[in-house]
């Protein structure tokens, strides 16, 4: 269960985060996060991956709920 949002460095396991830029994949890895949301293309094994066209704006959008 997600019950709230957080940067990739501060994310715990309660969190959702977002990787919108490729550079960030390693700190997306190692993120604490317990879901990610990515592009549709990402892919990391053991991670629970929301697939979207715009990460970015999904999780803009996600924001205003928490």
């Amino acid at each position: 269960m997600v019950n709230g949002v957080a940067s990739l460095e501060n994310a715990q396991v309660h969190h959702l985060s977002f990787l919108a830029n490729p550079r960030y994949t390693t700190a997306a890895q190692n993120s604490s996060a317990g879901a990610l949301l990515v592009a549709e293309s990402v892919e990391m094994p053991d991670r629970d991956l929301i697939r979207l066209e715009d990460p970015y704006r999904g999780f803009a959008r996600i924001m205003q709920y928490f």
